[in-house]
């Protein structure tokens, strides 16, 4: 089994696969519809498997990165985001860590107050895409989900633990790029 099968087998087919310019080489995007629920859409790149990143000490870990909105906002330069992600990540090679924040420089979207995306485990999905251990390292989906300025500076300033704390009493609607702020 390969990544792309280990997706489809849980996610379902994939529904067309995305590219752009500035993907790094190697890394595709494919999205599927319905997925993590009926209203909504998930991106995913498939390809930045293929490196080996650093975690913190002498760790290591493949990555594949994940990415879900409501079906009625999806966009397929949100897959141009992942790639964007994906080619800082390869810049480096370094994983990234649950709870880090990705600042994108500008909105995810047009029309959107979005400016970053906050890298978790992919809880909204079935355990068992979290990781693909066919693969040495094992791979890890990350699940990237856009977070709004006030939350950042929240992250900042109590870590990600407390911010994880507040999405469980709040539960926003995380797939939905208009939601208000949590903080």
């Amino acid at each position: 089994m390969n990544i792309s099968t280990h997706l489809e087998s849980i996610l379902g087919s994939i529904e067309r696969g995305c590219s752009a310019s500035g993907a790094p080489t190697g890394v595709q995007g494919c999205r599927f519809r319905d997925q993590p629920d009926t209203s909504a859409t998930t991106y995913a790149t498939l390809g930045l498997s293929h490196h080996v990143l650093r975690l913190k000490g002498a760790r290591e870990v493949r990555q594949e990165l994940l990415l879900s909105v409501q079906a009625s906002q999806a966009r397929d330069e949100l897959a141009g985001t992942l790639f964007e992600v994906a080619t800082r990540m390869l810049q480096d090679h370094r994983a990234l860590l649950r709870g880090e924040v990705v600042h994108l420089g500008g909105p995810i979207l047009h029309g959107t107050e979005a400016t970053a995306l906050y890298a978790s485990s992919p809880v909204l999905f079935p355990e068992s895409l979290a990781t693909f251990s066919s693969t040495t390292p094992p791979t890890v989906f990350v699940w990237l989900f856009p977070v709004l300025p006030s939350e950042v500076r929240f992250i900042v300033a109590h870590g990600w633990s407390a911010f994880e704390g507040l999405l469980e009493r709040n539960a926003p609607d995380l797939l939905d790029l208009h939601r208000a702020p949590i903080v």
